[in-house]
């Protein structure tokens, strides 16, 4: 199973950004799942699963959500 985690928080890049890593990703190789950890309110890819940050105060660590083995993270994850 080949899943992909992305994480897009802050208006530095546009939305465009993770559709075009995904469709780029899908070109190349098998994508499972692909998650994209945000804070931002978007209209992305239906094949994009998104998860909401749940903390996106602490600036690049966002990543470290990524492994965040709460409960409703670990729900969503679980789900596809």
């Amino acid at each position: 199973m080949r899943n992909f985690v992305c994480v897009w928080t802050g208006n530095k890049y546009p939305e465009s950004y993770v559709s075009i890593l995904y469709a780029s990703l899908k070109r190349k190789t098998r994508v499972d799942t692909f998650y994209c950890i945000t804070d931002n309110e978007c209209n992305l890819d239906p094949g994009i699963t998104v998860i909401k940050l749940t903390n996106s105060d602490q600036s690049w660590w966002n990543k470290l959500q990524i492994f965040n083995r709460s409960e409703e993270h670990t729900s969503e994850l679980q789900s596809h």
